[in-house]
């Protein structure tokens, strides 16, 4: 119970802090100006349906992701009401990141894989360089492995 409740503070904290806004749907919102029930109920069909393909999936046993679940979910139902006219495909920013829109989801999709298997291997070759190859491994690792595991629920937020 308390581990849960630790976990839902931290992702509480991350979202709150680190959030930025997206660009998928907001500057296009005019679209569903003249009947924001629509984009109301549009957006109550995106997490139905997400809910419904999760499941779906989940006793498939398939490997799939929420974010790319809700985000063609979005994409279909804005389509389907206003036109591909209304998705934010690409957006050029003067600030980071440079790119917006899908074209940036996207981006993030090939990049994170890369990113985090950099990231792993560094900590992978720290690790074991400083901790498993010391004369004192063991008492080594009572102190690193609270650090990793504090470093590892701050930085994704969902342990």
């Amino acid at each position: 119970m308390q581990s849960q409740v630790i976990k839902q503070f931290s992702v509480f904290t991350r979202r709150y802090i680190f959030v930025h806004e997206k660009t998928l749907l907001k500057p296009k919102v005019e679209c569903f100006l003249d009947n924001p029930g629509v984009l109301m109920y549009g957006m109550m069909c995106v997490v139905y349906t997400t809910g419904m393909w999760l499941l779906l999936a989940s006793y498939l046993a398939l490997p799939v992701s929420t974010t790319h679940a809700t985000i063609g979910a979005m994409i279909g139902m804005t389509v389907v009401y206003g036109g591909a006219g209304c998705v934010v495909w690409f957006q050029e920013s003067d600030s980071f990141p440079y790119v917006k829109g899908v074209a940036a989801i996207a981006v993030s999709w090939v990049l994170s894989p890369i990113f985090s298997g950099i990231v792993s291997l560094l900590v992978f070759l720290t690790v074991r360089a400083f901790v498993l190859r010391s004369p004192n491994a063991f008492g080594r690792s009572f102190w690193v492995f609270p650090i990793l595991v504090m470093v590892a629920i701050t930085v994704d937020g969902e342990a």
